[in-house]
């Protein structure tokens, strides 16, 4: 998965589901996730922003399990279980997580962050300086975005990660358009 950024409204035609987007705007900046093959608006930016209002009924902060779920079948799940749908098989695959339950790779972790509760700092400039995610009790993992310029060049997760896996993902650009991505 993938962290895109840009100033504009993201088109439905970039990314993969589960990649995030960061917007800027005049405001501070927009964050999208991309699920379905669409970016959904998750927050920022202004005083409209909103993100989910309501997961089966549900309204707030909610969170599921396989009892929650109608549709999800899935053999001998375990806690922390990570599920993903497998489109070609058209079912819902447990894969196991580290024992945080959140993933065992920055881009595993980085997705699954989105379903705990974060709060964002902007820089001077309105781009975003890090966000903090937790879940309410004991877990809290940060996301620091460096910048050259109005260009990211790097996020670093730090906090309660997951052990063994790498914690920094570097940009490296030609002109505006990001050339590579490295893990570190």
């Amino acid at each position: 998965m993938s962290e895109l950024q840009g100033s504009g409204i993201p088109s439905n035609s970039i990314g993969v589901d589960g990649d995030s987007y960061v917007r800027k705007t005049l405001n501070g900046v927009v964050l999208y996730i991309k699920a379905n093959g669409r970016w959904n608006r998750v927050g920022g930016g202004d005083s409209t922003a909103s993100g989910v209002t309501s997961v089966n009924g549900e309204t707030g902060a909610v969170i599921l399990n396989l009892g929650n779920l109608g549709d999800v079948s899935v053999p001998s799940p375990s806690n922390g279980d990570v599920l993903t749908f497998d489109t070609l098989a058209d079912s819902w695959v447990a894969s196991p997580s580290s024992s945080s339950g959140i993933g065992d790779s920055f881009e595993t972790v980085s997705k699954n962050l989105i379903a705990y509760r974060y709060s964002i700092t902007y820089n001077p400039d309105g781009s975003v300086d890090e966000i903090v995610y937790t879940d309410g009790v004991s877990l809290f993992i940060t996301k620091t975005f460096n910048y050259t310029g109005d260009k990211l060049t790097s996020i670093v997760l730090s906090g309660d990660t997951p052990a063994g896996i790498d914690l920094t993902k570097t940009f490296t650009y030609t002109g505006d358009v990001i050339t590579t991505v490295a893990y570190s």
